[in-house]
């Protein structure tokens, strides 16, 4: 098998409504969403999508993709394979677990596989078609990058404001408008990080102080 290769590429303004499965694929397959929105359903869970978000499919899994009825999406797609797609992938921070992604530049990844479309409309040569997807991977490692760093500051945020108002009546809801994202997105971010949900974080911070007034307090 070759390390990668580029199975197919193309976009679609799809009806309001439009599904594609279910389905079973034998290789990996990337959707950018350009407008509007959709339904993503897949082993990971169903997630409803808008413009300038992704989802990976992945060989082997049945997956099944609606579009909106009264906003139906668009969306430019890349079919890939290879012995190493999945390291690649990994790279990028996507995996059959983690299927969605959203994009902090979606004009730039649009217009990178446009690019990628073209070439393979006019027949350019192997080199010349791997060069775009390379650089389509570039782009979305960036991406991970950027969230990872963003992430990471958004964590440390929570955590810090949860050390200082355990004590009082902290909510979830509260932690995340502290840190200016929604409840979803902060739950990802700790069980990425932490392995824990918030919840389960903040109980144990009032646990572990109950336990040390218990020790050293009468």
């Amino acid at each position: 098998m070759e390390p990668l290769s580029l199975y197919q590429c193309g976009s679609q303004a799809c009806p309001g409504g439009h599904r594609y499965g279910p389905a079973i694929r034998d290789h990996y397959l990337i959707h950018i969403v350009s407008r509007g929105r959709g339904r993503f359903e897949a082993a990971a869970g169903d997630f409803e999508l808008e413009a300038g978000q992704g989802f990976l499919i992945v060989p082997g899994q049945v997956t099944v993709y609606t579009a909106d009825i009264r906003q139906p999406w668009r969306y430019h797609w890349v079919g890939f394979s290879g012995s190493e797609a999945q390291n690649i992938l990994n790279e990028c921070g996507l995996s059959a677990q983690q299927p969605v992604f959203t994009l902090r530049d979606p004009e730039r990844a649009r217009r990178c596989l446009e690019e990628l479309e073209r070439r393979f409309e006019s027949r350019a040569n192997a080199f010349t078609l791997l060069s775009g997807l390379y650089g389509f991977f570039a782009l979305l490692q960036e991406e991970e990058e950027a969230e990872a760093g963003s992430g990471s500051r958004i964590l440390d945020t929570a955590v810090d404001y949860m050390r200082k108002n355990y004590s009082y009546p902290l909510s979830v809801e509260a932690v995340a408008r502290r840190c200016g994202v929604d409840r979803s997105h902060l739950f990802r971010l700790f069980k990425q990080h932490l392995r824990s949900s918030p919840q389960q974080y903040l109980i144990d911070l009032r646990l572990k102080r109950a336990e040390e007034l218990l020790r050293t307090t009468s």
